[in-house]
């Protein structure tokens, strides 16, 4: 491969620099390893020994005592996770290294620490000359962990049903489970199409106020995947302004500029690779 950066190895964009990453993809890389600094080696552990699907001492369930089976496709996620964040690692520090923060006092079993070096190490990262690959596989195993970590979806409420019932429109809250087509109200036994009830929910949703976390979960239903780190690191960069706070504290955001803020993103990243 030519040691002279041509632009984004991922994207074609201009780095801005001599590098092979663009910003937006390092922003990639430094909320994905962010995540995994964060808690998703905890939630893919529980995964790992099936914590989330064993009560133990529960009536008729597994016996306490016993131990809890792996889940060995998690298993395997997590030790590919390791081995490509330690790849990487060690790939970077041969190119450059700072005394003061050495790979060699990190133990390479250490997920977590590993991909804390590694996030403190971006901008040597985006200088190797195979930079566009680590993005791929680093985010690829990311990926792959938060697949296996299979809790389903939860039934989510979806507004009152409205229907008329006995002469007066029914009031009971309908729930239903966004990836399927029909909600049934068990008040009045009315059935609702999923996608119209989102479609009216997500209408609402535009105007109010949110946070963070509770913005992952309406750009989900608008039908856009992110993360809590994403969406930070786009606020940091005033993607979308600040608008208020909660009562404890907690920053607001108007959710039509997070949706209007991640729709310019996709639109960009897919112009730079046409």
């Amino acid at each position: 491969m030519s040691d002279t950066p041509t632009g984004c190895q991922v994207c074609s964009a201009p780095a801005g620099d001599d590098a092979y990453l663009c910003r937006t993809h390092t922003d990639d890389l430094a909320a994905d390893l962010a995540a995994v600094v964060g808690g998703l080696l905890d939630e893919l552990d529980i995964t790992l020994t099936r914590q989330d699907r064993v009560t133990a001492g529960r009536a008729g369930g597994r016996n306490p005592e016993r131990p809890l089976p792996l889940n060995l496709h998690a298993s395997e996620v997590a030790s590919n996770l390791n081995s490509t964040l330690n790849a990487w690692a060690l790939d970077t520090a041969r190119l450059h290294e700072d005394e003061r923060d050495s790979l060699a006092n990190i133990h390479y079993s250490e997920t977590a620490e590993v991909a804390a070096w590694l996030s403190r190490n971006l901008a040597t990262l985006r200088l190797h000359s195979d930079a566009g690959q680590a993005h791929s596989e680093i985010t690829h195993a990311i990926r792959e962990a938060r697949r296996a970590i299979d809790r389903p979806l939860d039934y989510m409420p979806l507004g009152q049903c409205g229907s008329d019932h006995d002469g007066a429109p029914c009031e009971t809250v309908v729930y239903g489970h966004p990836e399927r087509q029909w909600a049934t109200c068990q008040g009045c036994g009315a059935r609702h199409r999923i996608s119209d009830r989102l479609e009216w929910m997500l209408e609402h949703l535009r105007a109010q106020l949110v946070t963070i976390p509770e913005a992952v979960g309406v750009a989900y239903l608008a039908g856009k995947r992110t993360t809590e780190d994403k969406l930070r690191l786009m606020a940091g960069r005033e993607r979308f302004p600040q608008v208020g706070t909660t009562a404890d504290g907690k920053p607001t955001y108007r959710m039509a500029d997070i949706l209007r803020a991640l729709e310019d993103r996709y639109k960009h990243r897919k112009g730079r690779a046409a």
